[in-house]
């Protein structure tokens, strides 16, 4: 699935850089890009509440990475996911 949105993703910017350099009208622009959105795969949400058993855990670091913004590589130790946790337990995003 995120191999096929990646190509969309490439064909959408094509299609941009098509426009731009006047090869294609906006009405076709507007046709071709809907079409394409369409196709895109839904991307796997996150559940709205994780525990601590949800994270990927190794070597006593947990991966957060994929709920918060975190400076680095997204592995924290146990305190500071439990933290990310309950912020986004709470709906913090």
């Amino acid at each position: 699935m995120k191999n096929k949105n990646q190509s969309i993703y490439r064909a959408i910017e094509e299609l941009r850089k098509m426009s731009n350099a006047g090869l294609i009208d906006g009405d076709d622009f507007l046709l071709m890009f809907l079409r394409l959105k369409n196709q895109l795969q839904p991307e796997q949400s996150v559940p709205s509440s994780l525990t601590l058993s949800d994270l990927e855990c190794y070597d006593f670091q947990y991966y957060v990475g994929h709920i918060a913004d975190m400076d680095g590589e997204g592995w924290v130790n146990q305190e500071t996911a439990e933290l990310v946790l309950l912020e986004y337990n709470a709906g913090v995003r």
